[in-house]
C-alpha cells in the first residue's frame, strides 16, 4: 500500500466559479441509471477520505471503490491519515489505496496540499468525492488550483458541525458541484445545490433469514455493534442490562459489545463496577459481523448522534429486530413498526418488551429487511453515485460548451 510523502508547493489560489443557493429539501435520486460513459472513458475519480479507521463512512467508501472498479471506472481511494484500522477486517485487494500520513500542523496539512496537488496532475483526476470534513476542506482548497476537477461531498453528519466548520462549508458551497445526504433535513444551511438523497447500502439476501426464539437454556443475545466512542453510549446499554437481569432473574440474557475504541476501557470498567461480567460480553474487533448478526436475537444501538449507521441496515437486511435512538436518519428507517425507536431512558422497557413478545419483534424484523431490501441494496448505492457523478460531469460539460 504506497504512502504518499514528499511535499510540493502550490500555485497561488484563485477564486474561480458563481455562487449557487443551497436545498432545504433536496430530492432523493432515483434508481440507478445507465450511466453515460464519459467519466468511465477517460480520467480518474478520487475518494478521499480522513482515514480507514473502523466506521460506516469508511466501510462505504470501500464498498465505493470496489463497486467503481468492478463497473469499469479508475478509482483512487485517498486516506488523509494513517489509520487503516478497518483494513485487515476488508476485501482491500485490488484497490488503489494511498496515505498521505497528514498530522494536525499547519506544515503537514501543506504537505497533504502537495501530495494531492500531484496526483491530480499525474493520475488525470477529474471528479473527487470528499468524505467527512478535512477532505472537502483540501478538495476546495485545491479546485481554487484545478477548477476543471468536479467536487462532489458527503458530510455523513447528522449531529451538525462546529460553529468554524459550519461557517467554511456554508461560504464555499459554491466551490461544490453536488452535496450527498443520507436523509432529509440534514444540515439544509450548508448544502450545495444541488443536494441529493442516497442512502448508504448493504449486501442483501434475496430472502429474509429465517429467525427464532433461543432453544432451552440458550441465552437471548442484545447484540451491540459499532466503534467504541462517546456518542456510541455503550454504557447506556450496559445499564439497561443490569436492570433488565434484576427484572427477569430466571431468562439467561446476554449483551455481546463487537467493536473496540477509546471509551472500550472505561464500558468494561463499568461492567465491572454494575456487576455485569457474567452476562456482557466485550468481542473485540470482529472480522465474523454475519455469523454474529446471524446467531444474535435483537440488535442495539444506544447512540447520542447517527448519520445512517451501516450496521443497523445490515441488521435490518438480515432480519434482525432493532432497538435504537431516534437520532440522524433512524426515524425514518424504522418507523411504521419496523423496529423500536427509543430514547437511552426507554431502552430497558424495550428491551424487556422484546424479550416479552418475541414474535412481534421478528415481525418488525421482517418489515425493516423489506425495506432495506427494496431501498437499500449495495449495488443500487453504487449505481446511484455513479449516476450523480456522470449527471455532474454532463452539466459542466455543457455549461463549457
Amino acid at each position: 500500500m504506497p504512502m504518499i510523502a514528499d511535499p510540493a508547493r502550490l500555485p497561488p489560489l484563485s477564486m474561480p466559479l458563481s455562487p449557487t443557493d443551497s436545498l432545504a429539501n433536496p430530492p432523493v435520486l432515483g434508481p440507478p441509471a445507465i450511466a453515460p460513459t464519459g467519466l468511465r472513458a477517460g480520467g480518474t475519480v478520487m475518494l478521499a477520505i480522513t482515514g480507514l479507521g473502523v466506521g460506516g463512512a469508511e466501510r462505504l467508501v470501500l464498498d465505493l471503490a470496489r463497486g467503481y472498479q468492478n463497473e469499469g471506472y479508475r478509482v483512487v481511494l485517498v486516506a488523509l491519515e494513517n489509520d487503516l484500522e478497518i483494513v485487515p477486517f476488508s476485501d482491500v485487494s485490488g484497490l488503489d489505496i494511498r496515505v498521505l500520513d497528514m498530522q494536525h500542523t499547519l506544515l503537514s496539512l501543506m504537505r497533504a496540499l502537495r501530495s494531492l496537488h500531484r496526483m491530480i496532475r499525474d493520475e488525470s483526476i477529474r471528479l473527487i468525492h470528499a468524505h467527512l470534513f478535512h477532505p472537502v476542506l483540501l478538495a476546495t482548497l485545491l479546485r481554487t488550483v484545478h477548477p476543471s476537477v468536479r467536487l462532489v461531498f458527503t458530510s455523513h453528519n447528522y449531529a451538525g458541525f462546529t460553529r468554524p466548520r459550519s461557517l467554511f462549508l456554508r461560504l464555499t458551497k459554491r466551490f461544490r458541484h453536488a452535496d450527498i445526504l443520507l436523509g432529509p433535513g440534514q444540515h439544509p444551511e450548508i448544502n450545495a445545490d444541488p443536494a441529493t438523497i442516497i442512502a448508504n447500502g448493504v449486501r442483501v439476501p434475496d430472502t429474509p433469514l429465517a429467525r427464532h426464539a433461543p432453544g432451552p437454556g440458550e441465552p437471548f443475545v442484545f447484540l451491540f455493534l459499532s466503534r467504541l466512542v462517546p456518542e456510541k453510549n455503550v454504557t447506556a446499554l450496559i445499564a439497561s442490562a443490569a436492570q433488565l437481569r434484576a427484572r427477569y432473574p430466571q431468562r439467561r440474557i446476554e449483551v455481546q459489545i463487537a467493536g473496540d475504541g477509546p471509551e472500550r476501557a472505561a464500558a468494561e470498567a463499568y461492567a465491572v463496577r454494575h456487576g455485569c461480567t457474567s452476562f456482557v460480553r466485550f468481542l473485540g474487533m470482529r472480522g465474523d459481523v454475519d455469523a454474529l448478526m446471524r446467531d444474535a436475537h435483537v440488535f442495539v444501538l444506544p447512540s447520542l448522534w447517527e448519520g445512517l449507521p451501516i450496521a443497523a441496515l445490515e441488521a435490518g437486511a438480515m432480519a434482525m429486530p432493532v432497538i435504537a435512538s431516534p437520532v440522524g436518519a433512524l426515524p425514518g428507517l424504522l418507523a411504521d413498526g419496523r423496529g423500536y425507536l427509543v430514547g437511552p431512558a426507554a431502552l430497558t422497557d424495550a428491551m424487556a418488551s422484546v424479550l416479552d413478545d418475541y414474535d412481534e419483534a421478528l415481525a418488525r424484523g421482517r418489515r425493516l429487511y423489506e425495506m432495506i431490501h427494496r431501498e437499500y441494496d449495495k449495488s443500487g448505492c453504487v449505481g446511484r453515485h455513479l449516476a450523480l457523478y456522470e449527471t455532474v460531469m454532463a452539466a459542466c460539460a455543457e455549461r463549457q460548451a
